[in-house]
């Protein structure tokens, strides 16, 4: 589908549309997307919680609530849920990772799309410093 650019917020009616999203936002530097899917009965619907200062997130499925560490993290204790500017707390999600020129990779988006009023939004950004950086894609 197409994304609408409308101002204040982009809202994307699809899934697929958090990548356009994140190629967009990174200026086409994202060369990685890894849309979230649960391991459990394999939806893709989630509460999600960030945790900006140790660089990682979390995620609950909304259908069969299995919870996910992503992104390197270890638990819940100290993250903040993720919540739409319409109120809505339920997200599609999707990592983009930059790559830097050895092959590992430097950057890491993640995007969500609210499944109440199809807001797109980056969540998080972190620049990926613990190698090996690649076991990270599987980390969604």
């Amino acid at each position: 589908m197409v994304i609408e650019r409308r101002s204040p917020w982009w809202r994307g009616s699809v899934s697929s549309d958090l990548a356009e999203f994140l190629v967009t936002f990174s200026h086409g530097q994202v060369s990685e997307i890894v849309p979230a899917r649960c391991d459990g009965c394999g939806d893709s619907v989630f509460v999600v919680g960030i945790d900006d200062e140790r660089e990682y997130a979390v995620r609950r499925c909304a259908g069969c609530d299995r919870p996910r560490v992503m992104l390197g993290g270890t638990d819940w204790a100290e993250v903040q849920r993720a919540v739409c500017p319409c109120g809505g707390e339920l997200f599609e999600v999707a990592a983009g990772f930059t790559e830097r020129i050895d092959g590992e990779l430097g950057w890491v988006y993640l995007a969500l799309r609210c499944t109440t009023d199809d807001v797109l939004g980056l969540y998080g950004d972190w620049r990926i410093t613990v190698r090996p950086t690649r076991k990270l894609l599987d980390l969604v």
